[in-house]
C-alpha cells in the first residue's frame, strides 16, 4: 500500500516547483507559451470569475500555492476567504441570545433588541418594505426576548424571526452577536455565500480566456471545474513520478501488507432514502459492522425564488453533517447544490449523517454505506 504522507509530499513538491515556473519561467517557445497560460489563469482566479468559485478548499488551495509566487513578484494579491456572516450560533437544538441592531440616523446611537433562538441560526438577509427595512433569519424556533431565562418556544422545523426599522431614519438591521445561553459555543461558524473573495490588489482582470473552462469530467462541461493546468507534461520539470513504500508493512502478509482496499468507484450500496420535508431534516446511521462513504441529495422541492449560482445549482439549499453519533462536521460543500449531487465522506470510519434544508426545501437523501472487511 502507497504511503499517503509520500504522496501528499510529493504532489506538494511539484506545486511548488510549476509555482517557481509561472513566477520565472522562460519567456519563449514552448516553455514560454505555457507560462503565460498559467498566468493568465492564475490572474483569472484572482478575480474569482465563476468557475473559481466553484473551487473546493482543496483545489482552490493548490492554485493559490501554485500562483503566490508570481502574484508576490508582482505585488499582487491572491483571493483571501470571506469571513463568516456572524460567528457561532450552530449547535443543533441549542439556546442562543440573538442579539441584533440598527444606528439611528439622527442620533448615531446603537439600538438593539434580541431574539431567543434555537440554532442552528441561519444566514440573515435585509428586505426592504416601503419604509422599513426587515431583517430575517432563519433557526429551529424563536421568540423575542431580552434573556436566556424565559421560556424557549416550542422546536420547530424551520422558523424565520423578523425585525424591521425604518428606511431614512434608521439603518438596516443587522445580527451584533449570537451567544450560546448555556455551555460551549463549539459547532463552527455559519457558511458564506462564497468562501473567497478577491483580495485588496488583484492582479488585472484578463476577462474571458479562449478555450474550454477546464473541468472535472470532459463528458461533463456543466460540472464544476478543477485545477487550471494545460493538460500536458510540464516543459521544464516533466512528470514526477511517486513512489510508495515497498516490502510487507505487516497485516495480511499479501504484497505490499495490510486490507487491500475496495475497487476504483466503489461507493458501497444505498441505504433508505430519507425526504427532510419543507424546511426539515433527515438523520441517520451505519449499519452495524459499516462505515459512511457519502450523501446523494435530491431536490424534491425549492422557495419560489431560490437563489442559484447558475440555473440549476442551488445557494445555501442545505446544511450537510457527517461524522460519529454526537461529534458532526459541517460540509461547506452544501452552500451550492445540484439535485442528484453526490457528496463523500472527508474521512475514513464516519457512521453519521444529518441533513438540515433550507426554509423552503425539500430534499430526498440517500446514504451510500460500504462494509468493513475482516
Amino acid at each position: 500500500m502507497s504511503n499517503p504522507i509520500e504522496i501528499i509530499g510529493g504532489l506538494r513538491d511539484v506545486q511548488d516547483r510549476i509555482g517557481e515556473f509561472v513566477r520565472d519561467g522562460p519567456s519563449t517557445g514552448l516553455p514560454g507559451y505555457v507560462r503565460d497560460k498559467y498566468r493568465e489563469r492564475c490572474n483569472q482566479f484572482a478575480n474569482l470569475p465563476a468557475w473559481a468559485r466553484a473551487l473546493g478548499n482543496g483545489t482552490a488551495g493548490t492554485m493559490d500555492r501554485i500562483c503566490t509566487p508570481y502574484w508576490d513578484d508582482n505585488g499582487w494579491d491572491g483571493p483571501e476567504v470571506t469571513p463568516p456572516p456572524f460567528n457561532g450560533g450552530q449547535c443543533d437544538g441549542e439556546l442562543y441570545l440573538v442579539e441584533i441592531g440598527w444606528t439611528n440616523d439622527g442620533t448615531g446611537v446603537r439600538q438593539k433588541v434580541s431574539r431567543v433562538a434555537f440554532g442552528p441560526i441561519g444566514p440573515a438577509s435585509i428586505l426592504v418594505d416601503g419604509f422599513t427595512n426587515r431583517l430575517q433569519f432563519g433557526s429551529r424556533g424563536a421568540r423575542a426576548s431580552q434573556d436566556c431565562a424565559t421560556a424557549p418556544p416550542a422546536v420547530e422545523p424551520y422558523a424565520i424571526s423578523t425585525v424591521s426599522s425604518t428606511a431614512g431614519s434608521r439603518s438596516a438591521p443587522g445580527i451584533d452577536s449570537i451567544s450560546k445561553c448555556s455551555g460551549a459555543d463549539n459547532c463552527g461558524d455559519p457558511p458564506t455565500e462564497f468562501p473567497t473573495r478577491p483580495g485588496p490588489n488583484p492582479p488585472p482582470d484578463p476577462g474571458p480566456i479562449g478555450g474550454p473552462v477546464p473541468t472535472d469530467n470532459p463528458n461533463d462541461p456543466t460540472g464544476p471545474p478543477l485545477i487550471p493546468i494545460p493538460p500536458y507534461e510540464d516543459p521544464i520539470y516533466g512528470p514526477t513520478p511517486i513512489v510508495g513504500p515497498t516490502g510487507p508493512t505487516g497485516g495480511t502478509g499479501e504484497p505490499g501488507g495490510g486490507t487491500p482496499p475496495p475497487p476504483p468507484g466503489d461507493i458501497g450500496n444505498p441505504g433508505g432514502a430519507s425526504d427532510t420535508g419543507a424546511g426539515g431534516e433527515a438523520e441517520g446511521e451505519a449499519p452495524e459492522g459499516s462505515i459512511l462513504v457519502g450523501l446523494k441529495i435530491d431536490i424534491l422541492a425549492s422557495p419560489p425564488k431560490a437563489r442559484q449560482f447558475v440555473e440549476g445549482i442551488f445557494r445555501g439549499a442545505v446544511y450537510i453533517y457527517m461524522g460519529v453519533t454526537g461529534n458532526l462536521d459541517q460540509d461547506y460543500g452544501g452552500a451550492m447544490l445540484k439535485t442528484g449531487q453526490f457528496f463523500f465522506a472527508e474521512k475514513d470510519n464516519l457512521t453519521h449523517w444529518r441533513i438540515n434544508a433550507n426554509n423552503g426545501y425539500n430534499h430526498r437523501v440517500t446514504p451510500y454505506y460500504r462494509e468493513l472487511e475482516e
